[in-house]
């Protein structure tokens, strides 16, 4: 589920976002012997937690804002994600997504446009992700570079540079 909202203020647009996520709770079971954490996944269960009955819960909100100042934009986001009701398990019937309750993830960006004509335009963005806790998707469904384990913290950078063509 999803909400969002954008509002306009001269050359400035403010955003808003804010997404739930429901996932079921379904495990893979692996054969007597095999090494859960490196045997393949099965397709048809790609989003899992464990035994938990209910299933896990993610929820999360993204407040952004651009200001256009003639043929350059400027950009900026900031975004955090949170698990609830998962479970991070080693056993053999093993949870695909292998998230634990609580765990989080934020992301902060910045960037910029510049149009050289009505058509291209130049692009740059970067941006710092962090998590908390065994999450490689609680940044509802951006995989993740800081992939956590249980409990600890991690943070990945990046950047974006390119050249768009509309045709």
């Amino acid at each position: 589920t999803n909400f969002a909202a954008a509002y306009q203020i001269r050359s400035t647009r403010l955003l808003f976002q804010l997404g739930t996520q429901t996932f079921g709770a379904t495990s893979v079971a692996y054969a007597a012997g095999t090494n859960a954490a490196t045997a393949p996944v099965a397709p048809a269960a790609v989003w899992t937690n464990g035994a938990t009955a209910g299933g896990a819960y993610t929820a999360g909100m993204m407040f952004g804002a651009t200001h256009n100042m003639g043929a350059l934009t400027l950009k900026a986001s900031y975004g955090t994600a949170a698990m609830s009701g998962g479970q991070a398990t080693a056993s053999t019937a093993r949870a695909v997504a292998n998230i634990e309750s609580g765990a989080k993830s934020t992301q902060m960006a910045l960037g910029a446009v510049y149009d050289l004509s009505k058509r291209t335009a130049m692009y740059g963005t970067m941006s710092r992700l962090s998590t908390k806790g065994q999450n490689t998707v609680a940044s509802m469904g951006l995989a993740s570079a800081a992939a956590s384990t249980t409990g600890a913290s991690n943070t990945a950078n990046g950047i974006d540079l390119g050249l768009r063509h509309r045709f």
